[in-house]
């Protein structure tokens, strides 16, 4: 920690700059690496300091809260679901705080209270709230508050437990569909008309320690995360799906990880679970950012994914298009990993992945297996350019 650097002489702003520096060097100390990789790896960095920065000279601001979005189009890290828009902010346990918005295409919400992230080491959830849960839903006014005593009957509220320190919201888009996404803002009800004081040469120093802290931090953590699940899953396996220290209470996730020759393809297979939603989607080696979802089919969720006539769900992992429905395209990475996501189930079913060649693809769907033709894939992309351009339009 490096706080206590001065910030008018340029010692914060140096020391920031040379811990960036190593960071970067560690990229290249990778010696399973392959050349796409390290420079994935460099943008994912490049990314990590938008985002940090943004959040800790930004969002510092206790008394005033503000929401920050986070893994979007440009900040991405942590194997975020492509399906939902996430925002946090800073809170206290001695705060009172209210959320008010509209959903509009947004489909539900989770609001969850944290004590940090898991690669700081907080893995702590502390509260939570499904917006269908307490009657919201599309186009719904929104109003839920939280910390101090609860409002009465049937007023949405969450408790702020001792050591409280982020609320998180998870907007979920489960219908890629062209139209106005939720709108979302925060207030501390208890410092409503207190201007906040001048920025100090202190404060500087400690928003600039923090965010180099933290892309410190992620970036070894998830990287040494991922290699944790690749070798208790395997490759080219699935594993069965288990409730994850840091994440939703309501979500069951599942990890897989492929390797894949240009003939070959990773062919998943499940049963569906008694759930309220679900989705499977892709993610990058090492940087664990979801690959480009908008111009490529990375991920499908419950509305997306066609069920073949037996009730099964069955994706095709592949380099090109098999001409099949559920294609996730790897966007020409030879490895990656797959997850899936049961949420609000009553079961969790373990999903299945081998690899076969390309050319024997057929003999592994049923006969029925209907053929997706270049056109109708581009419409399919189509569909979701327009439905991301609408979601991040601002």
């Amino acid at each position: 920690m490096t706080s206590g650097l001065s910030v008018t002489d340029g010692a914060a702003w140096r020391s920031f700059c040379d811990r960036l520096a190593v960071v970067g060097e560690s990229i290249l100390a990778g010696d399973l690496q392959d050349e796409r990789t390290r420079v994935e790896g460099f943008h994912h960095l490049a990314t990590q300091v938008v985002t940090w920065l943004a959040w800790s000279a930004g969002h510092h601001d206790l008394e005033h809260p503000a929401f920050f979005r986070q893994n979007d189009l440009v900040s991405c890290w942590g194997g975020p679901n492509v399906n939902q828009v996430t925002r946090r902010t800073r809170v206290v346990p001695s705060g009172r705080y209210v959320i008010r918005g509209r959903m509009h295409a947004c489909d539900d919400l989770v609001v969850t209270v944290k004590g940090g992230d898991m690669h700081m080491d907080r893995y702590d959830v502390l509260a939570e709230l499904m917006a269908s849960d307490v009657g919201i839903g599309r186009d719904d006014e929104v109003e839920i508050f939280l910390g101090g005593a609860p409002l009465g009957d049937g007023v949405p509220w969450l408790p702020l437990p001792s050591g409280s320190s982020m609320l998180n919201i998870r907007e979920y888009y489960w219908t890629w569909t062209a139209e106005e996404p939720a709108v979302m803002t925060v207030h501390r009800l208890d410092t409503v008309g207190i201007s906040p004081e001048a920025l100090t040469g202190a404060d500087v120093a400690e928003m600039l320690d923090e965010a180099a802290t933290i892309v410190e931090q992620s970036m070894r953590y998830w990287a040494e995360w991922m290699e944790t699940q690749r070798d208790q899953v395997g490759v080219n396996s699935m594993g069965a799906p288990y409730p994850s220290d840091g994440g939703s209470s309501f979500i069951r996730y599942g990890f897989g990880f492929y390797e894949l020759q240009e003939d070959e393809v990773f062919l998943i297979e499940s049963e569906i679970a008694e759930c309220a939603y679900w989705d499977i989607q892709l993610y990058t080696p090492m940087w664990f950012e979801s690959p480009d979802f908008a111009n490529r089919v990375t991920s499908l969720n419950h509305t997306q994914a066609h069920l073949s006539s037996d009730g099964r769900f069955r994706a095709v992992v592949a380099h090109s298009d098999p001409g099949v429905p559920n294609w996730l395209d790897t966007s020409g990475r030879p490895s990656g990993m797959v997850t899936y996501r049961w949420i609000r189930g009553l079961d969790a079913p373990a999903a299945r992945g081998r690899v076969i060649s390309l050319a024997e693809l057929a003999d592994h769907l049923p006969v029925d297996t209907p053929t997706v033709t270049p056109a109708k894939r581009a419409d399919e992309i189509a569909v979701r350019q327009e439905h991301v351009a609408w979601r991040y339009r601002t």
